[in-house]
Order: structure tokens, then sequence, then C-alpha cells
């Protein structure tokens, strides 16, 4: 997709040379790298730009929105989208391997690789309080997301449905009124090809599946990055 191309070009251009290769895991076309706080933090704003230049691809309604507007879109609905997205790239490339994470497109992470994230930062960032936070937020993240993703295991239809409706989620509009008719009619078109996909594949469960899909985003949306 689009927003993949963004990210692996992005990460590509600006990668560096902190990894000696010992470490580094092959996965499909990709060579992983060990992520660093570092390179998080760089590989974040690639990914917001990338997330941009998707919602403006997908829908129409947001290309035409003012730049505060999809600003607003963006920051409120980034972390949502960014667990979703990190950790279907984690199951498709390490499905036997819950404790691997892919915080960027072209890194990775393992619990036990926790105490070293910080490694290339600042002496004045406080390491030990950082690391036990993100500590907490990896079993809860393996608790309440990953694990539900596995349960779910969405196809990629059901998968961009579920990235629509993050992106165009109640709860991050509520406040405006335009905004908020504007994504009441998209989740309803998402909704209804979503029916339509699996009208046409077969599908009698839906209503389980849907059922699924609201949990999983519900779920990453209560997760904190």
């Amino acid at each position: 997709s689009l927003m993949c191309i963004i990210r692996k070009c992005g990460e590509l251009a600006l990668k560096t040379n902190d990894s000696k290769g010992e470490r580094d895991v092959r996965v499909e076309n990709l060579i992983l790298t060990p992520a660093r706080y570092l390179t998080i933090m760089t590989n974040v704003n690639i990914a917001k730009n990338a997330l941009i230049e998707f919602a403006n691809f997908a829908f129409e309604a947001f290309r035409v929105l003012e730049c505060s507007c999809k600003n607003l879109m963006l920051e409120s609905s980034f972390t949502t989208m960014n667990i979703l997205e990190s950790t279907y790239r984690a199951c498709r490339h390490f499905p036997e391997a819950c404790h691997f994470r892919t915080p960027g497109y072209t890194t990775y992470l393992r619990y036990t690789d926790l105490k070293r994230l910080f490694d290339n930062c600042a002496d004045v960032v406080d390491k030990n309080s950082m690391t036990r936070e993100l500590e907490k937020h990896y079993v809860e993240l393996s608790r309440l997301v990953r694990q539900h993703f596995e349960t779910c295991n969405p196809t990629d239809v059901e998968f961009a449905a579920i990235f629509g409706l993050a992106l165009w989620s109640d709860e991050i509009i509520n406040n405006d009124a335009n905004l908020h008719q504007i994504a009441t009619v998209i989740r309803s078109e998402i909704l209804k090809e979503l029916h339509v996909y699996y009208a046409t594949s077969g599908t009698t469960d839906y209503a389980s599946r849907i059922g699924h899909i609201f949990c999983l985003l519900v779920n990453c949306q209560v997760t904190n990055y």
C-alpha cells in the first residue's frame, strides 16, 4: 500500500549503522534491525506522514478537510492505528513468536530487549522508570491486542475496515459536529462494504466476525502506546 511504501522508503533512507548485523532478522524481502529509542521517535514521524497520505488517498472526505482538522484526527487516532498496523506486521512476520513487536516498518523489539532500548538515549532520561513502564505496556499489549488479533485473525479486507473505523472513530471527533456527521456516514459505508464482502465470500458467522472486529478496535483504543 501507499502507506507501507512511504514508511519503508523513509525508514531505509534514514537507517543508521547502530546495528552490527548479528541481531538483524530477515523477514520476506526485508531485514529488520533492533529498535532503539531514537529510531522509534524518527519512525513515528515517518508513520504520521504516511498515515496522512493514506487517508488523503483512501477518503475524499479527508482529502478536502482543513489541515487543522487533519492534524486533529491524526493526533487523536495515530496511537490506535499504529498499534493495529504494528500488530498486523508482528503477527505476519512472527506468527509463532508473540514476544516480538514491530514498532517500525524496518525494526523489531522483544521483551528481553527493553533494557537496551534506551542505550542511545540522552542521560537526562530516566531510563529505569521508562523501561518499567514499557514492560507493563508490553504485557498489556500482549494480553489485550496481540492475543485478540490472533483469535480474530482478520482477513486483509477486515483489517482495512478496522483501520478505516479507527481513523473515523466517534470518540475522536465527538467535539466537532461537522466531522462527526462525516464520520458517521463513512463508518456506515465501511460496514456496508464489509457486509457485501461477507455475503460474496459466503461468510455465515458475519455477526460474530463484526463483534470480534469491534472488540479488537476497542482493545487497541484502551491500550496506551
